[in-house]
């Protein structure tokens, strides 16, 4: 994902570079066409010729170049409309400096990542947009903001961060979904790839994973695999197919791990109810102390 965004941010670059190229080409034919401009412009370089060649005359020099500069003001045009001129003296509006990521371009790379993430379409909100304030409960309130606090942190520090998997538990309408929004879209916005995915669309993915031939399944699961933060939301509401479910999903949790990848997950269940659903192999790793952490948001659904 941050390749293709890369890549796309380069091509759109270089596209507008050579669109300004194409523009100051077209400026500098239709200002040669002109009879007056293109005269002063001869003389200019027949100065400039003698001069070079006898070691003479730049009075004469300077002279026709004053000429010639009149001659393109009296038009609207001047020197400069000639050549390309980059805005950004570090990369030369190519996007990017030595091989890395000009901060000129930091935005426009956001963006693309954003798109790549397929987060561009989704409704997310900043940390800093949250309005605990109007959660009425005040023992949910302050809970919230706890939380929200401790998210925002996680956040700016990755991806080095200790837990590498985050699971946010609680009934409907708690806010669980919408923080994990937020550290997607706080990660994005850090320049890291990151992935919004129901259980029910992550389950599907498995399924097609499943039943493809073996050199597609690596290329089907890499973006689940190998993005720096995956959100798997609504975990225990997708079927769990047999060989397809538990096997996959175990598999990912360690191959995330492995990688040191950061994985938030959301479920309306507890923790009880999840080691029943998924077995003690796939939840040790989600309550691993030394790797995950998990949230319990209580109180009334946020959303009536």
């Amino acid at each position: 994902m941050k390749k293709r965004a890369m890549s796309a941010l380069v091509s759109a670059r270089q596209r507008m570079i050579n669109l300004k190229k194409a523009e100051a080409e077209e400026r500098l034919t239709a200002a040669f066409a002109l009879p007056d401009v293109k005269d002063a412009h001869t003389q200019f370089v027949k100065a400039s010729f003698a001069s070079g060649m006898s070691g003479k005359g730049q009075e004469s020099v300077e002279e026709t170049h004053a000429k010639y500069v009149a001659a393109l003001s009296a038009h609207g045009y001047s020197e400069s409309d000639f050549y390309f001129v980059p805005a950004c003296p570090i990369c030369g509006d190519t996007g990017v400096a030595n091989g890395k990521l000009c901060n000129c371009a930091a935005s426009e790379y956001v963006a693309y990542l954003k798109r790549e993430c397929g987060l561009d379409g989704r409704a997310l909100s900043h940390f800093e947009d949250l309005d605990t304030e109007r959660i009425k409960n005040p023992a949910q309130r302050a809970d919230m903001q706890k939380i929200v606090s401790w998210l925002m942190a996680y956040s700016a520090k990755l991806p080095n961060v200790k837990y590498k998997t985050l699971v946010l538990l609680g009934g409907t309408g708690t806010g669980k979904t919408t923080l994990a929004g937020a550290v997607a879209l706080a990660a994005v916005e850090r320049g890291k790839s990151a992935l919004i995915m129901s259980a029910y669309e992550l389950n599907s993915l498995f399924l097609k994973c499943h039943t493809s031939p073996i050199a597609e399944r690596d290329g089907i699961l890499s973006p689940v695999t190998h993005a720096d933060v995956l959100v798997i939301d609504d975990l225990g509401t997708e079927p769990v197919l047999r060989n397809v479910t538990l096997e996959y999903l175990l598999v990912l949790f360690e191959e995330r791990l492995r990688a040191g990848l950061s994985t938030v997950i959301t479920s309306n269940l507890g923790m009880g109810a999840l080691r029943s659903r998924y077995q003690e192999r796939i939840c040790s790793r989600l309550s691993e102390r030394d790797t995950s952490h998990i949230f319990v948001l209580r109180g009334d659904d946020l959303r009536l």
